[in-house]
């Protein structure tokens, strides 16, 4: 199977997915702005990780995504009846924090460059990620697994910037 084909089909899904979200659904967990921002298709194209956005903070994310995983039968048979494929993908619905990540990314790189501190936010983007997927029991164990990882993207980032020296990272 040629690589890119994947990509063409993560598309296809992408492109079907919203105007099934937004013409077929009928859910009332559903309702407000959400975005699929990303589409990732195995290469033999039976497995797919659908990531979405939605307006609002953890609570509104984690709600959205239990509504998606509820309602994951309809929308696979709903692109089955719209892809022209031998197998439709099993679907797997993430919440994407790229949009929260760089808007927090930004902050630390203005407040580095003002001299300011920044406080960290209470639950960092893990812990939205693992309540939807069960595998934490609280906030509080998803948070120090995320926390390292944020401040390794910031610290990388100021260091990206030009502000420190990357060895020192």
């Amino acid at each position: 199977m040629a690589p890119h084909r994947g990509n063409r089909v993560g598309e296809e899904i992408k492109k079907e997915l919203a105007e099934i979200i937004r013409d077929e659904m009928k859910d009332p967990e559903l309702k407000g702005l959400i975005s699929v921002t990303h589409v990732e298709v195995s290469r033999d194209i039976r497995y797919a990780v659908i990531y979405v956005s939605c307006l609002g903070g953890e609570a509104e994310q984690a709600r959205v995504l239990k509504a998606f995983k509820k309602a994951a039968g309809f929308i696979r048979t709903a692109l089955a009846g719209r892809l022209n494929l031998r197998f439709t993908p099993e679907l797997t619905f993430k919440a994407d924090q790229s949009i929260r990540v760089g808007a927090r990314i930004n902050q630390l790189l203005a407040a580095e460059a003002t001299g300011a501190a920044v406080a960290a936010p209470a639950a960092e983007t893990g812990a939205a990620e693992a309540e939807a997927e069960g595998t934490a029991a609280t906030a509080e164990e998803a948070v120090p697994a995320a926390a390292p990882a944020a401040e390794t993207a910031a610290a990388t980032a100021v260091a990206a910037a030009g502000d420190q020296p990357p060895d020192e990272v």
